[in-house]
């Protein structure tokens, strides 16, 4: 669609004929075609840096491969650690009506082989994921991991607070490591009246990924 050069071109122009407008919406278009016979799913945000013996890996591993059996299929970024771990739990699930799904961001930290992936979707730009996440996501799973985990987790509650998109169950998975944010977003944000109630409650926590099974089934997403 666009020559090198303009496929280079990065600039902080906001407007809307700039190329990298067009490369945008270009990927929503793509993603959205690709997913359209997707029945449910569930995304599963994580470390890139999990190894394949550490607790969130395996963890990951085991709720994405009961998903699988239950007809579910998962989103993961595509990468390695938490990513990884969620792709290959659904697809040795062997279930056809479950597909592992990557969406694949261009950065080095990100780089992976995809052999459990059933589904690849490649991006540039974090816009356009973001927007495939929230748009084809019945519900989130938020193993341990870094500042990108926490981007995620929070864009996610952030569309759901804003009325964008609809209200989704948001469940992290590792009380150990998350009970410390979760308890300095209590007192300090609905503490200090800056969040509310009841966004607060947007977020839950389970311990294992057994928990996460009972939480999604009494929501009624599986």
């Amino acid at each position: 669609m666009f020559s090198e050069e303009n496929q280079s071109e990065l600039s902080c122009n906001f407007d809307h004929n700039h190329p990298i407008a067009s490369r945008v919406s270009g990927e929503v278009i793509n993603g959205r075609n690709t997913l359209k016979h997707i029945d449910k799913a569930i995304s599963i945000f994580g470390g890139s840096k999990a190894k394949e013996d550490s607790w969130e890996y395996q963890q990951s591993y085991m709720l994405a491969h009961e998903l699988g059996k239950r007809n579910v299929s998962v989103i993961s970024g595509g990468g390695p650690g938490v990513m990884e771990a969620a792709n290959r739990g659904t697809k040795d699930a062997r279930n056809e009506r479950a597909k592992a799904i990557g969406l694949n961001i261009n950065i080095a930290a990100e780089i992976n082989d995809r052999k459990h992936q059933d589904i690849s979707i490649d991006f540039q730009h974090f816009a356009s994921r973001k927007i495939i996440f929230t748009a084809h996501s019945d519900a989130f799973v938020v193993s341990p991991g870094g500042f990108g985990t926490l981007d995620e987790l929070f864009e996610v509650v952030t569309l759901m607070q804003t009325d964008k998109t609809p209200i989704v169950p948001v469940i992290l998975l590792g009380r150990e490591f998350w009970a410390g944010l979760v308890d300095w977003i209590k007192e300090q944000m609905v503490g200090k009246k800056l969040l509310s109630e009841k966004h607060f409650n947007y977020i839950q926590i389970a311990d294992h990924w057994e928990d996460c099974i009972k939480i999604l089934e009494k929501e009624k997403i599986i």
